[in-house]
């Protein structure tokens, strides 16, 4: 692998011995999946490369199965059949798809944030880090990606769509990922199928529709905000109004969430705003919720 091998020039390191087939076969065995061409490339070419010990590697197979099985275990399911590649000392990990739907494509597993696609390839990942790490720049999380332009190739704009329609299988975080890494692979041509998911009844789904909409950043997708940001306010209005009706005035108002004294408590609106089509009387349910918010906060402070 020629990226592989480039990467450890740049960076002045030699590559780790290969693993054999069987080495590969018996992650296989245990991980519950195949690995993609290119990671059967990469390891046959090194099983591993380390940079700085505990800062910066490439996970041996090994180490991948001890990451996969920890994902397992604990708190992620595989469904896209993740192969953790880097190991950086702080519990994110780029990993490669090897799943049907995303096979070959590389996204950034983080602990505390959103997955992310990252790179069409692990080519293109290696490229890039061999571009982008120093001895003092070595925090992929600041990694350039692939995604951070705004062309989309074909082969993306058809992957984003399927995954779209694969949504529909799953629920909560499975089903935010499939529909996060679908938008992202979608063009500013695909703004009339990415603008639906800013009423979607999930706040998380709707948070991600609106960020993939201003990084496109074209007429279309600042309509489709403008439309919704005009939604999102007369709702706020409805909501002060609601509350101001029984006896709670708003002291303040930011970023569409509504501040409520004593307290404080701030009451998150677009979380109201996205499940309003379910709840038979969104306002009266506002009005509750913010009743409880203010007495569990003053029983905790008597407390």
């Amino acid at each position: 692998m020629e990226s592989l091998q480039h990467l450890a020039a740049q960076l002045g390191v030699q590559l780790l011995p290969p693993a054999t087939a069987d080495d590969i076969h018996a992650f296989e065995a245990k991980a519950g999946f195949a690995l993609t061409g290119s990671l059967r490339e990469l390891y046959l070419t090194s099983n591993g490369l380390i940079y700085r010990p505990g800062l910066l590697e490439i996970n041996s197979l090994a180490g991948a199965l001890a990451y996969v099985e920890g994902m397992r275990q604990h708190w992620m399911q595989q469904i896209r059949s993740y192969f953790p590649v880097t190991e950086n000392n702080d519990s994110n990990s780029f990993c490669v798809c090897c799943d049907k739907v995303m096979s070959g494509y590389v996204v950034a597993v983080y602990h505390d944030d959103a997955t992310a696609v990252k790179f069409r390839s692990l080519d293109n990942m290696f490229a890039a880090m061999a571009r982008f790490v120093t001895p003092d720049n070595r925090d992929l999380h600041d990694l350039p990606s692939d995604m951070d332009k705004p062309e989309r190739t074909a082969g993306d704009i058809e992957i984003g769509r399927k995954l779209l329609e694969q949504a529909k299988q799953f629920d909560g975080v499975d089903r935010n990922d499939t529909l996060r890494f679908g938008m992202c692979l979608l063009s500013e041509q695909q703004v009339d199928e990415i603008a639906p998911y800013l009423e979607d009844e999930d706040y998380f789904v709707s948070r991600d529709a609106k960020e993939r909409l201003i990084a496109i950043g074209t007429p279309d997708a600042q309509r489709a905000l403008a439309t919704f940001e005009e939604s999102m306010q007369r709702f706020v209005t409805q909501c002060a109004d609601a509350l101001k009706r029984a006896g709670m005035i708003p002291t303040d108002i930011q970023d569409a969430c509504i501040r409520l004294d004593p307290g404080p408590v701030w009451l998150d609106i677009p979380a109201f705003y996205a499940i309003r089509k379910r709840e038979s009387n969104i306002f009266d349910y506002v009005v509750e919720r913010a009743k409880f918010f203010l007495k569990d906060k003053q029983n905790k402070d008597q407390g």
